[in-house]
């Protein structure tokens, strides 16, 4: 695809009265729950703009990410409930019988052009080709690393129907996918997704936008129940009072996939630090955490292994459950804590 229709389509018609009728939807845009600042000001812009320029060696693995090629064959026998890490926040999961595709960036690069943000070596060995036929694709928002116009263009006759944030269809109908395979929610909405699988959409804090205009789409977690278990789709978020809320009305979690890497000290409100993240599964009441949105691309300053390794030491001193299997190695929600430390091998 070229980096012109990359870009996508902004909503309209219906679907943009649609948004126009959100309650945190004003002024032209969505608005986060609290008051919230994409880039914080914190030194003189020439000396902000130098440092986010500037390439240290620590931001890419020294070797390749040992992820594995998922036997996708092998996995197509399996009749129990998993989840297999695709790396960054794109996973694969198996609930209920049902095959679930998490905001999959499978392309090589996380941005309109194919030279720029691209992935760590070893980290992609995955097509879209490889893929099984999807029952339900879920698009938590539409940044480059979580909406790649590539890979959903390549699985759309593979794919049965699109659940994601409002606003967000409006790209996907430009790519090809017809209207009545798509639903859109807003923060509060529900949907039976599939059968057996309910799902609802709640608040996250962070923007959205593929070119110069910002927050015309909806940008979301979502919480999803099936067999009787609850999971929490993360996406991405800064810290809030949203987790602990989502936590008392949603709460206790079986697993939970929550963003911890990049984090920044000029972006502090829109991501959140491994910390932050570790505070975020215990306000969430998650009985397992799995740690995402590392180990693919490199999106801030911080070293490639910095929000893994201060995640666990920060969730052990905790006491939280947490799990972080390889890239392409199949897991049991809520059940496998998978802790061994395959990045010290990298």
């Amino acid at each position: 695809m070229n980096a012109l229709k990359a870009l996508g389509r902004s909503p309209s018609g219906e679907r943009l009265e649609r948004c126009r009728r959100c309650a945190n939807y004003r002024e032209g845009a969505f608005h986060n729950e609290e008051e919230t600042t994409t880039i914080v000001r914190r030194d003189p812009i020439p000396r902000m703009a130098r440092n986010m320029l500037w390439r240290n060696s620590d931001r890419t693995p020294p070797g390749p990410i040992p992820a594995r090629q998922t036997e996708w064959d092998v996995l197509a026998a399996r009749v129990d409930d998993y989840g297999i890490w695709l790396g960054h926040s794109s996973y694969f999961l198996q609930l209920g019988g049902r095959r679930i595709l998490v905001d999959p960036v499978l392309s090589g690069h996380a941005a309109p052009v194919s030279f720029a943000v691209q992935a760590f070596a070893g980290s992609d060995p995955w097509q879209a080709e490889d893929l099984p036929d999807i029952d339900l694709l879920v698009l938590t928002h539409d940044h480059y690393d979580h909406l790649d116009a590539d890979t959903v263009q390549r699985i759309c006759g593979r794919v049965g129907k699109v659940l994601c944030a409002l606003g967000v269809g409006s790209h996907l109908e430009y790519w090809g996918y017809a209207p009545q395979r798509i639903t859109e929610l807003a923060w509060g909405e529900s949907n039976e997704a599939l059968p057996g699988l309910h799902i609802k959409a709640v608040p996250a804090r962070h923007f959205s936008g593929r070119g110069l205009q910002r927050a015309q789409t909806l940008w979301a977690a979502f919480v999803a129940e099936c067999g009787g278990k609850r999971y929490f789709l993360g996406g991405d978020s800064g810290y809030g009072q949203h987790f602990a809320r989502i936590g008392r009305e949603h709460g206790p979690f079986d697993h939970a996939w929550l963003e911890c890497g990049q984090y920044g000290r000029y972006w502090p409100q829109i991501h959140t630090t491994p910390e932050e993240a570790v505070q975020a599964g215990m306000d969430l009441d998650a009985r397992l955490v799995q740690p995402v949105h590392w180990g693919k691309f490199a999106l801030a300053l911080h070293a490639w292994d910095d929000p893994i390794r201060r995640f666990a030491a920060a969730a052990d001193t905790a006491g939280l459950a947490w799990t972080a299997p390889l890239p392409g190695e199949a897991f049991r929600p809520g059940l496998d804590r998978m802790n061994d430390p395959w990045w010290d091998a990298v």
